[in-house]
């Protein structure tokens, strides 16, 4: 396991049982214990986990190897360090800056997100908007819920939401994609 480091940054990668979190442990403890220019605040820290086990495993292993080295002020400090899961991390960074961005810093992961998403695109797109779509919605049926005898035009929406999130794609490209698929699609439909 051989760490890429730039500028203060070090990225471990390697699989599981091959020692991981003994390295990571060793290397903030000397980058916490370092004086000078190589200095690391505790609230410089960011070390990011894969599951909560993991997070509370290597804050348990920080602390001890931080007071068995005699620094017991810097592992009194640890909980100004970032270090969780991606999640947990992201959230927390958030509502610290949410004030900064204009937003409140009373932040939480959403539980139901089609919820969410039918509530912001009810509050976003017309009523006359909604209804065009609901009528084609009907005539297309892409996902037609058999249980509620319904469709939904809504979920391939957040399809394109989140295949959008994943391919970093900006909110400013979308229009032209979907110029480009429906010319695609009527190309191939022979469609005027």
């Amino acid at each position: 396991m051989k760490p890429a480091g730039a500028s203060g940054l070090t990225i471990f990668g390697a699989s599981a049982g091959t020692g991981k979190t003994h390295r990571v442990t060793e290397e903030i403890k000397r980058a916490l214990s370092s004086t000078g220019p190589d200095a690391v605040p505790v609230d410089g820290l960011l070390a990011v986990t894969y599951t909560r086990q993991a997070q509370v495993e290597l804050e348990s292993r920080i602390r001890r190897k931080l007071f068995e080295a005699g620094l017991a002020e810097r592992a009194q400090q640890l909980p100004l360090a970032y270090v969780g899961t991606v999640h947990a991390v992201c959230l927390r960074w958030l509502q610290e800056h949410a004030l900064d961005a204009g937003h409140s810093p009373t932040l939480r992961v959403l539980a139901d997100e089609r919820g969410a998403l039918a509530q912001a695109l009810e509050e976003a797109v017309p009523r006359r908007d909604r209804d065009e779509l609901d009528d084609l919605a009907e005539r297309l049926e892409p996902h037609l819920d058999h249980r509620e005898g319904q469709t939904h035009w809504e979920w391939p929406v957040a399809q394109i939401i989140t295949l959008a999130r994943h391919g970093r794609i900006r909110a400013d490209e979308l229009d032209g994609m979907a110029r480009r698929s429906l010319g695609g699609s009527a190309r191939c439909c022979r469609c005027p």
